[in-house]
Protein backbone atom coordinates (compact mmCIF):
# COMPACT_ATOMS: atom_id res chain seq x y z
CA UNK A 1 0.00 0.00 0.00
CA UNK A 2 1.20 3.49 -0.83
CA UNK A 3 1.30 5.14 2.61
CA UNK A 4 2.29 8.55 1.23
CA UNK A 5 -0.83 8.68 -0.96
CA UNK A 6 -3.01 7.52 1.93
CA UNK A 7 -1.51 10.16 4.22
CA UNK A 8 -2.08 12.91 1.66
CA UNK A 9 -5.68 11.87 0.97
CA UNK A 10 -6.41 11.45 4.68
CA UNK A 11 -5.04 14.92 5.37
CA UNK A 12 -7.20 16.35 2.56
CA UNK A 13 -10.34 14.48 3.64
CA UNK A 14 -10.01 15.47 7.32
CA UNK A 15 -9.36 19.04 6.22
CA UNK A 16 -12.42 18.95 3.98
CA UNK A 17 -14.58 17.55 6.78
CA UNK A 18 -13.40 20.16 9.28
CA UNK A 19 -13.38 23.07 6.84
CA UNK A 20 -16.74 22.45 5.23
CA UNK A 21 -18.58 20.90 8.21
CA UNK A 22 -20.69 24.01 8.77
CA UNK A 23 -21.39 24.51 5.06
CA UNK A 24 -22.51 20.90 4.54
CA UNK A 25 -24.67 20.66 7.67
CA UNK A 26 -28.41 20.32 7.29
CA UNK A 27 -29.82 23.38 9.01
CA UNK A 28 -28.79 23.77 12.65
CA UNK A 29 -28.35 20.02 13.15
CA UNK A 30 -24.92 18.38 13.13
CA UNK A 31 -25.81 16.21 10.14
CA UNK A 32 -23.11 16.19 7.45
CA UNK A 33 -21.29 13.60 5.31
CA UNK A 34 -17.72 12.55 6.05
CA UNK A 35 -15.03 12.24 3.37
CA UNK A 36 -12.77 10.61 5.94
CA UNK A 37 -15.15 7.69 6.41
CA UNK A 38 -15.44 7.27 2.64
CA UNK A 39 -11.65 7.17 2.23
CA UNK A 40 -11.29 4.76 5.15
CA UNK A 41 -13.96 2.50 3.68
CA UNK A 42 -12.23 2.51 0.31
CA UNK A 43 -8.95 1.49 1.93
CA UNK A 44 -10.75 -1.20 3.95
CA UNK A 45 -12.25 -2.66 0.78
CA UNK A 46 -8.90 -3.04 -0.98
CA UNK A 47 -6.07 -3.11 1.61
CA UNK A 48 -4.64 -6.01 3.58
CA UNK A 49 -5.93 -6.65 7.10
CA UNK A 50 -2.92 -5.18 8.85
CA UNK A 51 -2.87 -2.03 6.75
CA UNK A 52 -6.59 -1.62 7.16
CA UNK A 53 -6.50 -1.67 10.98
CA UNK A 54 -3.59 0.79 11.09
CA UNK A 55 -5.42 3.11 8.68
CA UNK A 56 -8.59 2.88 10.77
CA UNK A 57 -6.73 3.72 13.98
CA UNK A 58 -4.99 6.70 12.37
CA UNK A 59 -8.19 8.02 10.77
CA UNK A 60 -10.13 7.60 14.02
CA UNK A 61 -7.41 9.38 15.97
CA UNK A 62 -7.50 12.32 13.56
CA UNK A 63 -11.30 12.46 13.82
CA UNK A 64 -10.99 12.46 17.62
CA UNK A 65 -8.46 15.30 17.52
CA UNK A 66 -10.57 17.44 15.16
CA UNK A 67 -13.97 16.79 16.78
CA UNK A 68 -13.85 18.35 20.26
CA UNK A 69 -16.27 17.27 22.97
CA UNK A 70 -18.07 19.84 25.13
CA UNK A 71 -17.50 19.56 28.86
CA UNK A 72 -19.21 21.37 31.72
CA UNK A 73 -18.54 25.08 31.70
CA UNK A 74 -18.80 25.25 27.91
CA UNK A 75 -15.18 24.30 27.31
CA UNK A 76 -14.18 21.78 24.68
CA UNK A 77 -11.58 19.04 24.86
CA UNK A 78 -10.14 16.60 22.35
CA UNK A 79 -11.15 13.20 23.70
CA UNK A 80 -8.86 10.60 22.15
CA UNK A 81 -10.22 7.09 21.74
CA UNK A 82 -13.91 6.82 20.88
CA UNK A 83 -13.60 7.41 17.13
CA UNK A 84 -10.37 5.41 16.91
CA UNK A 85 -12.05 2.38 18.50
CA UNK A 86 -15.20 2.90 16.45
CA UNK A 87 -13.26 3.14 13.19
CA UNK A 88 -11.36 -0.05 13.97
CA UNK A 89 -14.59 -1.91 14.71
CA UNK A 90 -16.18 -0.47 11.55
CA UNK A 91 -13.12 -1.49 9.55
CA UNK A 92 -13.45 -5.04 10.89
CA UNK A 93 -17.06 -5.08 9.71
CA UNK A 94 -16.06 -3.88 6.23
CA UNK A 95 -13.30 -6.48 6.12
CA UNK A 96 -15.83 -9.23 6.81
CA UNK A 97 -18.35 -7.90 4.30
CA UNK A 98 -15.94 -7.22 1.45
CA UNK A 99 -15.77 -10.92 0.60
CA UNK A 100 -19.44 -10.97 -0.33
CA UNK A 101 -19.61 -7.59 -2.09
CA UNK A 102 -18.86 -6.60 -5.67
CA UNK A 103 -15.93 -4.30 -4.92
CA UNK A 104 -15.93 -2.53 -8.27
CA UNK A 105 -19.59 -1.51 -8.01
CA UNK A 106 -20.05 2.15 -7.05
CA UNK A 107 -22.91 1.29 -4.70
CA UNK A 108 -20.65 -1.01 -2.69
CA UNK A 109 -18.52 1.88 -1.47
CA UNK A 110 -21.63 3.85 -0.53
CA UNK A 111 -23.25 1.03 1.42
CA UNK A 112 -20.05 0.06 3.21
CA UNK A 113 -19.21 3.70 4.02
CA UNK A 114 -22.66 4.10 5.54
CA UNK A 115 -22.20 0.95 7.63
CA UNK A 116 -18.69 1.93 8.77
CA UNK A 117 -19.95 5.37 9.75
CA UNK A 118 -22.94 3.90 11.57
CA UNK A 119 -20.85 1.39 13.54
CA UNK A 120 -18.38 4.11 14.47
CA UNK A 121 -21.26 6.33 15.60
CA UNK A 122 -22.75 3.63 17.80
CA UNK A 123 -19.38 3.01 19.47
CA UNK A 124 -18.73 6.74 19.99
CA UNK A 125 -22.18 7.40 21.45
CA UNK A 126 -21.93 4.36 23.73
CA UNK A 127 -18.49 5.37 25.02
CA UNK A 128 -19.48 9.01 25.54
CA UNK A 129 -22.67 7.94 27.32
CA UNK A 130 -20.70 5.76 29.72
CA UNK A 131 -18.15 8.52 30.28
CA UNK A 132 -20.89 11.09 30.92
CA UNK A 133 -22.03 8.99 33.89
CA UNK A 134 -18.82 9.61 35.81
CA UNK A 135 -17.17 12.63 34.16
CA UNK A 136 -17.99 16.19 33.19
CA UNK A 137 -18.64 15.46 29.50
CA UNK A 138 -21.86 17.20 28.50
CA UNK A 139 -23.89 14.65 26.62
CA UNK A 140 -27.53 15.62 26.65
CA UNK A 141 -29.35 12.92 24.73
CA UNK A 142 -27.74 9.71 23.49
CA UNK A 143 -30.76 8.94 21.30
CA UNK A 144 -30.70 12.40 19.71
CA UNK A 145 -26.95 12.19 19.16
CA UNK A 146 -27.28 8.73 17.64
CA UNK A 147 -30.11 9.94 15.39
CA UNK A 148 -28.01 12.80 14.03
CA UNK A 149 -25.04 10.50 13.52
CA UNK A 150 -27.22 7.93 11.75
CA UNK A 151 -28.46 10.56 9.31
CA UNK A 152 -24.84 11.65 8.80
CA UNK A 153 -24.03 8.01 8.01
CA UNK A 154 -26.69 7.99 5.29
CA UNK A 155 -25.21 11.16 3.77
CA UNK A 156 -21.76 9.59 4.00
CA UNK A 157 -23.10 6.64 2.00
CA UNK A 158 -24.36 9.01 -0.69
CA UNK A 159 -20.98 10.73 -0.75
CA UNK A 160 -19.35 7.30 -1.05
CA UNK A 161 -21.31 6.62 -4.24
CA UNK A 162 -20.22 9.98 -5.63
CA UNK A 163 -16.53 9.47 -4.75
CA UNK A 164 -16.37 5.82 -5.86
CA UNK A 165 -15.24 6.58 -9.41
CA UNK A 166 -12.49 9.11 -8.56
CA UNK A 167 -11.17 6.72 -5.92
CA UNK A 168 -11.27 3.84 -8.41
CA UNK A 169 -9.01 5.87 -10.70
CA UNK A 170 -6.48 6.03 -7.85
CA UNK A 171 -6.47 2.29 -7.17
CA UNK A 172 -3.30 1.62 -9.22
CA UNK A 173 -1.50 4.44 -7.38
CA UNK A 174 -2.43 2.91 -4.01
CA UNK A 175 -0.65 -0.30 -4.96
CA UNK A 176 -3.07 -2.65 -3.23
CA UNK A 177 -2.09 -6.30 -3.41
CA UNK A 178 -4.57 -8.74 -4.84
CA UNK A 179 -6.67 -10.29 -2.10
CA UNK A 180 -7.40 -14.00 -2.46
CA UNK A 181 -11.00 -14.93 -3.10
CA UNK A 182 -12.99 -16.09 -0.10
CA UNK A 183 -14.08 -19.20 -1.97
CA UNK A 184 -11.41 -20.62 -4.29
CA UNK A 185 -12.53 -22.04 -7.61
CA UNK A 186 -13.30 -25.71 -7.64
CA UNK A 187 -11.67 -27.76 -10.37
CA UNK A 188 -13.61 -30.43 -12.13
Amino acid sequence: MNWALFTLLLWLSVGFDVGFRDALQLGHLAIAPSCTFVLLTYVCVWASRGSMIVCAAIAGLLIDLTSPVVISGGQTIALVGPNALGCMLGAALVMNLRAVMFRKNVLTLGVLAMLLSLVTSVVVVALLTVRARYDTVVFVSPSGELGERALSAVLTGVLGVVLAIPLAWLRPAFGFRKIAAAYPRMRH
